[in-house]
């Protein structure tokens, strides 16, 4: 009589590993995105006064329209529409 193979315990199922969940404002398809901060004057906000661009963050923008004691302002994101094939753009100070 032939002695019977021990049954095979069956390999755990593999977990996968944990994907990183990037941030918003780092997303692959978000680009980095750039601020200005706007002056208005006017009835209404009928006048645009002064745009500043290029602030890292809408924080920075807004600290820079108090520092300069803007009343009247706001805040937003900027784009630049480029064409599609136009993947970098760059900056000369």
């Amino acid at each position: 009589m032939v002695a019977a193979e021990p049954a095979a315990t069956p390999e755990p199922a593999a977990t996968p590993e944990p994907r990183p969940v990037p941030t918003p404002e780092l997303s692959p398809e978000q680009p980095s995105l750039l601020f200005a901060a706007v002056l208005f004057a006017g009835e209404g906000r009928s006048r645009v006064v002064e745009v500043t661009i290029l602030f890292e963050s809408a924080t920075a923008a807004d600290e820079y329209a108090v520092r300069h004691g803007w009343g009247d302002y706001a805040v937003g994101v900027i784009r630049f529409p480029l064409p599609p094939r136009s993947c970098r753009v760059r900056w000369v100070a």
